[in-house]
């Protein structure tokens, strides 16, 4: 994903990386909750939408957990009438993930910095001049990894945005735990 990001990101300009819309799914794709089937992982895509550079854009119904594959399928309308059936832990992801975007300025304008890359998670830094926030999203159980304790303002503490887990403050390092399916965000600045 990052190499595929990054070797992208290369021919377009910043200003574009950060006003695109970026997707989960649309009227031409399967739905999200189809393609990866468990409602966590669900969760981590939905936390790489709201923390990644640019827009995100919903197709109507992936915040409820709607399924459906491509074609008509993927069409299914939004059952409005209908909110007994909706997936009330999904929707709530969403409103949290949407407060926790509109709370922050570097997750809507900052700067991208990867901190780690690992084969099942991944950790950055979205930077402005005045906010730092560290997001860790993992698709699974991984050992989690240290980084500079440097990235931390002296004298703060980890401020945990979205997630629940506390961040190790070491001598020296920042280590991020390895739970996962997951998707934590940490104020650090």
């Amino acid at each position: 994903m990052v190499v595929t990001m990054r070797e992208f990101g290369a021919t377009i300009p910043w200003q574009v990386t950060a006003h695109q819309w970026n997707m989960l799914g649309s009227h031409d794709t399967a739905r999200i909750r189809t393609v990866v089937g468990d409602p966590a992982l669900v969760e981590v895509a939905a936390g790489l939408l709201f923390t990644l550079p640019g827009t995100p854009a919903l197709f109507a119904g992936d915040e409820i957990g709607l399924e459906g594959t491509t074609g008509e399928g993927g069409r299914v309308p939004m059952p409005w009438a209908h909110p007994e059936g909706w997936d009330l832990r999904t929707f709530e992801v969403y409103r949290s993930l949407i407060r926790l975007r509109r709370t922050s300025r570097a997750l809507r304008e900052g700067g991208l910095r990867w901190a780690v890359v690992a084969a099942d998670a991944v950790a950055f830094l979205r930077e402005t001049l005045d906010e730092r926030v560290l997001v860790v999203v993992s698709r699974g159980a991984w050992p989690g990894a240290e980084i500079p304790r440097h990235l931390l303002t002296p004298g703060a503490q980890p401020e945990n945005l979205y997630g629940g887990a506390d961040l190790g403050v070491e001598p020296g390092a920042l280590r991020i735990p390895g739970d996962g399916p997951a998707v934590q965000v940490w104020r650090l600045a």
